[in-house]
């Protein structure tokens, strides 16, 4: 991976492989909390891939384990964290399962000396997902839905 954090905390005109709903979130987000610090990548993956067929050509063998490798919407690099953030419109279950499990496979891969923490950054939560995440260690983050016409 190259140096941490490429891009300057701000928005976008356009996000690797982001979704437009998580867009929204994210851009909201950056809209409400200023983070002038932090430095940030998208699209990050982490994980080895699934193990490609025998039948398959060694020429493609790396790229079938690079393209099933899992991909962190966002990492936000602060001075002593690195943030692990899934985006959704609506935190759930499945959600807080892929901040906890991307933040153990990027503790996997890297060792910067900074503190990991899971995130679930998104417009709406429940009280259910809210219990899961807590005893997760996964913070669920927040923001207000942006009603443009």
């Amino acid at each position: 991976m190259p140096a941490p954090g490429r891009f300057k905390y701000k928005q976008l005109g356009s996000y690797a492989r982001l979704r437009s709903e998580d867009v929204a979130v994210w851009n909201q987000f950056i809209t409400e909390t200023p983070h002038s610090e932090w430095r940030v990548d998208y699209d990050v993956k982490v994980g080895l891939g699934r193990i490609p067929k025998k039948e398959l050509e060694d020429k493609y063998k790396k790229d079938w384990r690079d393209l099933t490798r899992k991909r962190i919407d966002v990492v936000a690099w602060g001075e002593n964290h690195v943030y692990i953030i899934e985006l959704k419109p609506r935190a759930s279950l499945a959600a807080v399962g892929q901040a906890l499990g991307y933040s153990e496979l990027w503790q996997d891969l890297h060792d910067e000396g900074r503190r990991v923490l899971p995130v679930v950054l998104s417009f709406y939560t429940d009280p259910d997902t809210d219990v899961f995440a807590k005893a997760a260690g996964v913070a669920i983050w927040t923001v207000k839905k942006s009603f443009r016409r």
